[in-house]
C-alpha cells in the first residue's frame, strides 16, 4: 500500500547542505541570508521555508518557497484521491476474503481488487487480497488423492569403483585446476592451506570418494570404514530416480489442484526404498464472486440451519447425501445437470467435475432458508 508522507530531504554538495520541510513545492524561490521564518521572506514567497548551510563557509541562508500553482494543488489532490482508493479497494477485498475463509475453515478465497485508475487516465492499479492464506502443508485443508506413482526402474550394480585401500585422495603443489589432476583422481578437488606455512597444495579425489564425501551421512562413514567397498554410484543413481519420482507425484498433483481448487490434492510414490507424498492446492478462482458457493472434497461447513453434506471422500462414483435437522424439510436441484442429478435427499455424480446444487431448507417452524453449494467429484 502506497502512503504519501511529508518528510525532509537533504541533499548534499561540495559546498552546501540544503533542508526541505516538505516533499512539493513549486519550482519558483528565493534566498536570503541567515535563518528566519516564513514572515521573513518576500510577498509571494511565504509559503514555506528551508535551510541551506555552506558546509564551506559554514554562512546559513533560508529558501523561501512560493506557494504551489492551482495546476499542482490539483495533480496533488489527484494522487491523493488516487491512493485513497486503492486503499478502499483493498480493504473491501480484504474483507470479502477474510469473511468467506472464516465460513470455510481450511480452505482459501483470493479476491481481486481495481484496476483502480488514475484521474490522469493512464496509471491504473490492482491486485489481489489473500486473508489467512493455506498452503498444501495445511493440515485442516480438504484433501483428496491424485493417485499413487511407484518406481521400479532398475539401479546399475557395478561394485566399488575404488579398490579397498586406495588413497581417496592425492595433494598435489600449488593451487590446480581438476584437469591437471592426476588420471583417476579427477572427480574432484580441493583447496589445502597451510596457514603456519603459507603453503598451497590441491587435494585431487577419486570419484567416489568424492561423491561419497558429498552425499554424506551413513554413505561417507560406511565409505571410510570400509576403506572405500562401497557402491557409491548406486547409491548416486538411487537417490537421482527418488527425486525424479518425487517430482513427478509434485507434477500430478499440481495439475489435479489446478482441477479442483480449495482442496487439496496428494500424490503419493513409493520406490527404491523410500515412500512419500506431494502435495498442492490451488486458491479459489478469485474472480469467483458468489460467496455462497463452496467447493469441497465433501465436507461441507453450512450453518447450524442449514443442511450438511455428509461425505469423506468424493469420486465420480459416489452419492453425496444430505441430512438437515430434525422436523426440516430439504429440496434439492441441480444447477449442473451434465455433472450431477439429484435424488431425494442425494447429490449423484454422472462425471467427474463441479456440480453445483441448489438447496431448499424448511425447518419445523416454516423458515425457509436457500444455499447455492458446489461439490467436486474426481475420478
Amino acid at each position: 500500500m502506497f502512503k504519501f508522507l511529508k518528510f525532509c530531504i537533504a541533499t548534499v554538495s561540495a559546498v552546501a547542505l540544503t533542508l526541505f520541510s516538505t516533499y512539493s513545492y513549486a519550482a519558483d524561490s528565493v534566498r536570503i541570508p541567515g535563518q528566519g521564518g516564513s514572515g521573513q521572506c518576500p510577498t509571494g514567497y511565504q509559503a514555506s521555508t528551508g535551510v541551506e548551510v555552506n558546509a564551506t563557509t559554514g554562512e546559513t541562508f533560508t529558501i523561501c518557497f512560493a506557494p504551489p500553482s492551482a495546476e499542482e494543488v490539483a495533480t496533488q489532490q489527484q494522487d491523493q484521491d488516487f491512493q485513497s482508493r486503492i486503499a478502499a479497494a483493498q480493504a473491501a477485498a480484504e474483507v470479502e476474503s477474510r469473511n468467506w475463509n472464516a465460513a470455510n475453515p481450511g480452505m482459501q478465497k483470493c479476491v481481486q481488487w481495481g484496476p483502480v485508475v488514475h484521474a490522469n487516465g493512464v496509471t491504473s492499479s490492482s491486485g489481489g487480497v489473500c486473508a489467512n492464506p493455506v498452503s498444501a502443508n495445511d493440515s485442516n485443508v480438504p484433501e483428496i488423492s491424485a493417485g499413487v506413482i511407484r518406481g521400479d526402474e532398475p539401479i546399475s550394480t557395478s561394485g566399488p569403483k575404488q579398490s579397498s585401500g586406495e588413497p581417496m585422495y592425492v595433494e598435489i603443489p600449488g593451487q590446480s585446476a581438476i584437469e591437471n589432476c592426476p588420471a583417476g583422481y579427477q572427480g574432484g578437488n580441493a583447496l589445502n592451506l597451510d596457514v603456519s606455512t603459507g603453503k598451497t597444495t590441491t587435494q585431487c579425489w577419486t570419484k567416489d570418494a568424492f561423491d561419497a564425501w558429498r552425499l554424506g551421512g551413513d554413505i561417507w562413514q560406511s565409505y571410510v570404514s570400509t576403506g572405500g567397498a562401497v557402491d557409491v554410484q548406486a547409491e548416486v543413481e538411487r537417490r537421482n530416480k527418488v527425486a525424479s519420482l518425487k517430482s513427478k507425484a509434485l507434477e500430478i498433483a499440481n495439475d489435479a489442484a489446478a482441477k479442483t481448487p480449495g482442496v487439496k490434492r496428494c500424490s503419493y510414490w513409493d520406490g527404491y526404498g523410500e515412500t512419500g507424498k506431494e502435495c498442492a492446492y490451488a486458491f479459489i478462482n478469485p474472480s469467483d464472486k458468489a460467496s455462497s458457493e463452496e467447493v469441497t472434497s465433501g465436507v461441507s461447513r453450512l450453518e447450524d440451519s442449514a443442511p450438511v453434506l455428509a461425505a469423506t471422500k468424493v469420486t465420480n462414483a459416489a452419492s453425496i447425501k444430505i441430512s438437515a435437522p430434525k422436523g426440516s424439510t430439504v429440496t434439492l436441484k441441480t444447477l449442473t445437470p451434465t455433472v450431477c442429478k439429484t435424488q431425494g435427499t442425494k447429490a449423484i455424480s454422472k462425471k467427474a467435475g463441479t456440480c453445483r446444487i441448489s438447496i431448499s431448507t424448511k425447518s419445523a417452524k416454516g423458515k425457509i432458508s436457500r444455499s447455492t453449494k458446489s461439490v467436486v467429484f474426481v475420478k
